[in-house]
This record gives C-alpha cells, structure tokens and sequence, in this order.
C-alpha cells in the first residue's frame, strides 16, 4: 500500500512539472527575443527580397559614427537608416507594418555587433495603410533616446537582421546587404 502511494505523488508531481515545463516553454516563446537572430549564413553583397504572406520586403541599411560638430565625451554617437520597400501583392490592406528592432552584424559572419529598437522618421511618422497591389517605402533609423557610442574603425563591414511585424500576427526577419561603417567629420 505505501508503495502505491509514492508512486502516486511521484507521478502527480512529475505530471505537475512537467505541465509547468510545457507552460513555461510557452511564454518563453510568445515573448520577443531580445536580438534578432542571425541568418544560416551571411549575406552577399546584394539585398535578397523576403517574401512573407503577401508581402514582398525588400530591407537596405546605412550606418554611420557621427564626429560633427564636435565629439561628446562618451564618444561619437551611432545613427542608422534602414529603408524598406514593402509591396502588397495580396488582396488584403494592411494597417499596420512596423520594424521593431534590428540587430547588427559584422560583414561576413554570424557575430552580432548591437542589438537597436527601431523608430520611423519623420518622413513615416504617420500611420500607414497598404491597399493590395501597392507599394511603400518606410524609414526607420535606431532610437536616439537609447545611444550607443560604440568603438568601432570607418569601413568596418555591417550588416541588420530586422524584426517586422505586420497586420493583426504577421512577423518577418528581414537581411539587409552589407554596408560600410561611415564617419561624417
């Protein structure tokens, strides 16, 4: 009779476990990683489309350290501009597209460099619909609020892993080519 017992709490809290397990699993993955992940393998020297649902996304990228006017005492600050040019292919209007964040890796590897949230310019600040068979271009550039001033040489190759969500679930990771580290003096 004890036997029986030991092995019913011994499969009640292994049952209990591992339900915890599963459902701990399951927040982990509704929860938004804090990088974007890297690509099987490093991009080529040209932007490949991404085609997610019924959206065709096409994602460029610029990066730059800023020494003008002068260089503040943390050092120069970091700027990008990652343009993406969105095309509904579909018969649904989206009424939201959005690129949440990015994350930066050096040219021809997997070593990620910083991970960036991401705000539209000034020129996408708006809200934007996208009617089927039209296209759009949007401009995100890193978020000024969260500045990095990163130690980092003029022409070091870069690359951006983008997170991009769309309508009500849609989510796409978009590559942009490498690009040069820039200096403005």
């Amino acid at each position: 009779m004890p036997n029986r017992r030991i092995a019913a709490v011994v499969l009640v809290v292994s049952m209990l476990t591992t339900v915890g397990l599963f459902m701990g699993a399951l927040n982990l993955l509704s929860l938004d990683p804090l990088h974007v992940p890297p690509p099987t393998s490093p991009p080529g020297e040209t932007s490949e489309p991404t085609i997610s649902g019924d959206l065709v996304l096409l994602a460029d990228g610029e990066f730059w350290l800023d020494f003008m006017p002068s260089v503040p005492p943390e050092g120069a600050p970091f700027y990008s501009m990652i343009r993406l040019n969105i095309t509904n292919t579909g018969s649904t209007t989206f009424d939201y597209l959005d690129a949440v964040r990015m994350t930066l890796y050096y040219n021809d590897t997997l070593e990620p460099f910083v991970t960036l949230n991401l705000t539209t310019t000034i020129l996408t600040f708006a809200p934007v619909e996208l009617h089927p068979e039209e296209s759009i271009i949007m401009e995100y550039t890193n978020n000024r609020n969260e500045m990095i001033y990163p130690s980092i040489d003029e022409g070091t190759g870069l690359y951006a892993r983008i997170l991009f969500r769309y309508g009500d679930a849609g989510q796409a990771i978009l590559t942009t080519s490498p690009s040069a580290l820039m200096y403005t003096y």
